[in-house]
């Protein structure tokens, strides 16, 4: 008899020791659902981000034509980190720093009058041609919401662009069948380098707009796919005063929790 008061005491000690412990992991887990630290304010996480940087512009530059190229579209990237303060269990403020790369490419069908081998007046049709690529430094703070259903988590900010590097090259394509600039090519080259050789790049400022959600891999690691829209305020240069481009960040960020 006194052998069974012993095991159903073993028995309840285990039961109390397993329901104390589920209440703590999910106290821990109710007081920061990214797992990085139950201390609020002040829980930290810094996280490493890559990812792709799609440019739409806006408007467009204006080329050795004298006419504004109109909207464009291109492909970068964009890497750094940001570093994140828990203030309670639903917002968070973050700063960003990241390098980018922004490319866009404009286009415009224009036409003018020339001449032929005989002498005779035809209507030559063109394609203007304007690609550029800008590298930034960029930095932004940021306010996190973080939503409770999972990990998702909207984000809202503002950010600057310090310009470090930039091509811009502007040439014009011929398009009527058999006509050519020279023997060797149908195309012209008006300028090929340096943008701010021609130019006086600004310094970039925007406002962002982001959703995310935190993947746990770990006890105080996490995986993060982001989307981040970056609308500009400023434009690129000062003689271009309506060249902006907008950009569409899709991006993965591996946070730890620090």
């Amino acid at each position: 008899m006194q052998t069974h008061s012993h095991t159903i005491r073993h028995l309840a000690g285990v039961v109390l020791l397993s329901i104390l412990f589920t209440y703590t992991v999910s106290g821990q887990y109710r007081g920061n659902r990214h797992g990085y630290s139950r201390a609020y304010p002040g829980a930290l996480a810094i996280s490493f981000v890559a990812g792709s940087a799609n440019g739409i512009a806006l408007n467009g530059p204006m080329a050795a034509c004298d006419c504004s190229m109109g909207g464009g579209f291109g492909l970068g990237f964009t890497g750094g980190a940001t570093f994140d303060i828990f203030l309670n269990r639903s917002l968070t403020f973050r700063l960003q720093g990241l390098f980018e790369h922004h490319a866009v490419t404009h286009t415009r069908d224009v036409t003018f009058s020339a001449y032929d081998q005989e002498g005779v007046p035809v209507q030559v049709a063109a394609q203007r041609r304007v690609e550029a690529g800008i590298s930034y430094a960029a930095t932004s703070m940021h306010m996190l919401w973080n939503t409770g259903a999972g990990g998702l988590y909207f984000s809202g900010g503002a950010g600057a662009g310090f310009f470090l590097d930039g091509t811009f090259r502007d040439r014009q394509i011929l398009k009527n069948p058999g006509v050519q600039v020279d023997q060797e090519s149908n195309s012209v080259v008006f300028y090929d380098g340096d943008l701010d050789a021609i130019s006086d790049p600004e310094i970039r400022a925007s406002l962002l707009l982001g959703i995310g959600y935190n993947l746990p891999l770990s006890r105080g690691m996490t995986l993060a796919p982001e989307i981040q829209i970056d609308a500009p305020i400023s434009s690129i240069t000062r003689l271009d005063t309506d060249w902006r481009i907008l950009v569409v960040r899709t991006s993965i960020a591996l946070r730890f929790g620090i």
